[in-house]
Formats: structure tokens, sequence, C-alpha cells
């Protein structure tokens, strides 16, 4: 991600540069950009795969719950017993609480990263065809350099270069629901 930014702003140097001692500088490169966060965000796709995702985390999130309470009843029990114990049975009810709790912390890191997973599966297919519809548009209308928004450093630009509106729309004409 981070070459990414780097090599727009040097382009864009190169750009700035190339076009002052151009002999075309007068007219000049067609230049657009487009907002791929509001693309992923607005788009029937992308609300699709938001459901999905709010779905799935919800599921996680119900059995972190379970073993949250889980967790919290052994203490519970601990506690109310725990003077009626040998050093023996509390040594046992320490180490069955504790394996309880690193079972949860496993739980947390692997439904973090079962929802990364889940994530780059639905916005991988999104993400290609985007891409592609971001290069139609631009050959359609002839436009030389296409940028995104958010992460090629742009500060400003006039809304008449922005294409995120067509991108949305080519984008929801094309995709069909599974």
């Amino acid at each position: 991600m981070k070459k990414v930014g780097i090599l727009s702003m040097v382009l864009t140097v190169v750009l700035i540069l190339g076009i002052s001692t151009s002999p075309w500088a007068g007219s000049g490169p067609r230049i657009g950009y487009f907002d791929l966060e509001k693309v992923m965000k607005t788009s029937k796709w992308g609300q699709d795969i938001q459901q999905k995702l709010k779905a799935e985390e919800t599921k996680l999130e119900s059995q972190l719950k379970e073993k949250r309470e889980e967790l919290q009843k052994l203490r519970e029990d601990f506690k109310k017993t725990q003077a009626m114990l040998g050093a023996e049975a509390k040594k046992k009810k320490i180490m069955e609480f504790e394996k309880k709790r690193r079972e949860g912390e496993q739980f947390i890191a692997e439904a973090n990263r079962k929802m990364q997973r889940l994530s780059a599966e639905l916005t991988r297919p999104m993400l290609e065809k985007i891409f592609d519809i971001v290069k139609e548009i631009a050959k359609k209308e002839k436009v030389d350099f296409v940028f995104e928004a958010r992460r090629s450093g742009l500060i400003y630009a006039e809304d008449k270069y922005d294409l995120t509106s067509k991108i949305i729309k080519e984008l929801d004409k094309q995709y069909k629901k599974k």
C-alpha cells in the first residue's frame, strides 16, 4: 500500500514537470479520480459484502458471548466454593479457569483471522471488477490518468474529474447477486 502512495506522488511530480515543459502544455493530459471506499460502501455489491460480514460478525459475537458467560460462571463458582476446597482442588479449578481463558483468547484471535480472510475473499473479486471498470471508463472517456483519491495523496480536485458515481453505476449494472 505504501509503495502505491509513493508511486502516485512520484508520478504526479513527473506529470507536473512533464506538462509544464511539454509542447502539449496547453491541452494537458486528462486526469480523473475516484473514491474506492465510497464505491465499496455504496454499490450494491459492496452493501451485500457488508451484510455478509455483519452476519458472520454477529455469529462470532454470539459464540464469544457464550464463552464469556462460561468463564464468568467458572469464576463465580470458584469464588463460592474456594473456602471449602483443599489446596489440590483449588489448583485444579484455577488451572481449569486458565485453560478456558486461553481458549477464549484463541477463539478471539481465530475469529479475527476468519473475519480478515472472509473480507479478503469477498472483496477481492469486487476490487478486480472495479479496476476493470475504471480502465473501461478511462478508455471510453479518453482519460489519461486515474487516481484513487484517498491513497494517491490527492488533496483537492474539482468534482468534474470525479469518476466515482460512474464507477458505482457501472458496477451496479454488472453485479449479479449470487
